[in-house]
């Protein structure tokens, strides 16, 4: 019979456990407060709509930017040590989150009285040479009248959830507006709706899901970007953690608990 003692040593052990995995942390603290500080002010000068900048979507948190402040312009560059390895072997997925990060900046400065005028670098998507930063755009920056824009207050709010989405239909006309809204010469957007093609589509990802799975280099180049507990999340201020698994709460909170070793 286990004695009063033990328990509330196992009782005490547990709570440490937790507190040390974060389990009552949520999206709390130091790896945080770029979400809370995220407009600035006028002594950042130039930098100040690069705090909405870095708020941007990227493939697994990767984050692969880097940013060169001049007097008039800024330089992004894509950071290529930072990357997804045999997952985006064309670096394909850095470039969307390199224009994430871009569009961010653009319209936060909008916003705070800067005009920007982007010039995008030419290049392929392709294996690089070599992990060296290279300049995927510069913009220059120059006065104008600020201007509202209602997208710029969801930047902080976005967020990712891999919980499962709500089947419902959406109305005609705000999907109508969503297509005009990104449809051009050279970009169409297309929405399944047809019930065999979502079908068809879904059972594809699954099978694509499965492939990545099984395939050890291609598993392990995204795992390495998992942050299970608090301590991975100081430390590197990067990648996905366990908040975002889309598990209920109990799950999550297990999940933290009892990592997997992320060793090979």
């Amino acid at each position: 019979m286990i004695s009063f003692g033990a328990g509330a040593l196992a009782v005490t052990a547990l709570g440490y456990r937790a507190w040390d995995r974060g389990v009552f942390a949520g999206t709390r603290g130091p790896a945080f407060t770029q979400w809370d500080d995220w407009r600035g002010n006028g002594l950042d000068g130039y930098r100040r709509p690069l705090r909405a900048a870095v708020l941007a979507a990227s493939p697994h948190n990767t984050q692969p930017w880097l940013f060169a402040v001049g007097a008039s312009t800024i330089d992004v560059y894509a950071d290529r040590v930072r990357h997804l390895g045999m997952f985006d072997p064309f670096r394909r997925e850095m470039h969307l989150g390199l224009g994430c990060a871009i569009e961010n900046l653009v319209r936060a400065a909008r916003a705070l009285g800067m005009k920007t005028d982007a010039h995008l670098t030419d290049g392929r998507l392709e294996p690089p040479a070599t992990a060296q930063p290279i300049l995927a755009a510069r913009l220059t920056i120059g006065a104008h009248q600020p201007s509202h824009d209602p997208l710029l207050e969801m930047i902080p709010r976005r967020h990712t959830n891999r919980g499962p989405y709500r089947d419902e239909p959406i109305a005609e006309e705000p999907l109508r507006r969503i297509v005009d809204l990104v449809s051009g010469l050279t970009t169409r957007l297309v929405l399944v709706t047809d019930t065999g093609a979502r079908r068809e589509l879904g059972a594809t990802i699954v099978e694509a899901t499965k492939r990545i799975i099984a395939d050890p280099e291609m598993s392990m180049d995204t795992f390495r970007w998992i942050r299970p507990g608090r301590r991975e999340v100081l430390s590197h201020r990067d990648g996905v953690t366990i908040d975002t698994s889309g598990t209920n709460p109990l799950m999550t909170g297990l999940e933290r608990c009892c990592p997997i070793s992320t060793r090979q």
